[in-house]
């Protein structure tokens, strides 16, 4: 028998709704879904059964159990009391092997999926293999693509998916032997458009039906199920797959396809660092012989004389208005900014006045004088303190 994976690049664009209804209208009876997406599953949500049934065959896997044992944890979802191996798969509807939910989830080991995927591929019967999303490199879910007789890619009719699909079509073409499109309708562009966007076949096309699509698909009568046209166009998927899909290839090939994963830039690994920091205890360099050792320029320390603090004496308000503002001339105050002199409050008064009458006249000619005279003494008193300075 055979391993057929439904799979998208992103989203959820109906991977689960796709693999329930290709299991529902499977033309072979010995069939079963197996739940194996890396997000954690959700059929048993949908159906209310608390079952994790992919966690506790994968632990008997690991342990050397027969591809048959997964029988043990197989149930229908509507039928949910008696396993596959206790009653058969005559006249069910959807059994299934219901994926892990809780936080033991199966990428977490790469040994467990292995394992798992290559029990998978010795039951006897058809398997329709929901694995999510492909991660970027695919490594945990490689063994089931070098599996499977077809690998089928659910995706919307829009330009992302096709870029994004560009990008990892070297993964589905390493490891899968038939890689084909099943378009949701209802996008930008057309599923030709699609298809040759990415040199992809289209294995089909699905219409949009919100009654059965989802968890919907638990609460829909048998009448509205049989009058879907998404449930007629994934059982005419599921015909061309069963009739189309490829031999399994042999252990010997598919140990050499999971022994040379493709080169993508999903496993390119970081190149080391080009520099590495230098030591602080590296030595300097010696200097030739004759060569003269540049000397570091020395930068003039400014003297800092701690300013005195105004006592709590001396109050601003205590002050009267017509009194100038005296400033101290004490050893506080660096000697290069002693010489200055400070503009009496007649000085600042005068010229404020000159500037207001000038602004007034429109003549600017008497102020400019007044304001180069006070500049002019305010230079010859800095270069006096500079001479007693020296």
């Amino acid at each position: 028998m055979a391993i057929y994976v439904l799979s998208s690049l992103r989203g959820a664009p109906g991977v689960t709704t796709a693999a329930v209804g290709m299991t529902m209208n499977w033309p072979d009876e010995r069939r079963f879904l197996a739940e194996l997406t890396p997000h954690g599953g959700d059929l048993a949500a949908w159906y209310g059964i608390n079952r994790q049934s992919l966690k506790d065959w994968s632990i008997e896997v690991v342990r050397g159990a027969k591809p048959e044992s997964v029988l043990n944890y197989v149930y229908d979802l509507y039928d949910h009391k008696r396993t596959m191996a206790t009653r058969g798969f005559e006249n069910t509807i959807l059994p299934t092997l219901a994926g892990i939910t809780d936080i033991d989830r199966l990428e977490t080991q790469e040994h467990v999926s292995t394992a798992v995927a290559e029990a998978l591929s010795h039951f006897d019967g058809d398997v329709i293999a929901d694995i999510g999303a492909l991660a970027p490199a695919a490594k945990n879910q490689a063994a089931l693509l070098a599996r499977a007789s077809m690998v089928v890619l659910v995706v919307t009719a829009d330009l992302s998916n096709g870029r994004h699909l560009a990008e990892r079509r070297k993964v589905y073409a390493h490891y899968a032997a038939d890689v084909r499109l099943l378009v949701v309708g209802g996008g930008r562009y057309s599923p030709k458009e699609i298809s040759e966007l990415v040199e992809l076949p289209v294995l089909g096309t699905l219409p949009r039906d919100e009654k059965v699509a989802g968890d919907a698909i638990v609460s829909a009568s048998e009448r509205t199920q049989r009058s879907s046209k998404l449930l007629e166009a994934l059982a005419h998927a599921a015909a061309t797959m069963k009739r189309e899909g490829t031999p399994m290839r042999s252990e010997g090939t598919i140990g050499a396809l999971l022994a040379n994963p493709p080169v993508t830039a999903y496993t390119i690994s970081v190149p080391p660092r080009r520099f590495s920091a230098a030591p602080a205890d590296r030595p300097a360099p010696a200097a030739s012989a004759g060569a003269a050792v540049p000397k570091s320029p020395s930068v003039p320390s400014i003297p800092r004389t701690p300013q005195a603090r105004p006592s709590a004496e001396a109050s601003p308000t205590s002050a009267s208005a017509d009194e100038a503002p005296q400033v101290s001339t004490s050893s506080t105050i660096p000697p290069s900014l002693a010489g200055l002199e400070v503009p009496s409050a007649e000085s600042l008064t005068r010229l404020l006045d000159s500037a207001d009458n000038t602004a007034e006249s429109g003549s600017k000619d008497s102020f400019e004088l007044e304001i180069e005279a006070f500049m002019r003494g305010q230079e010859d008193g800095q270069e006096g303190a500079q001479e007693d300075g020296r």
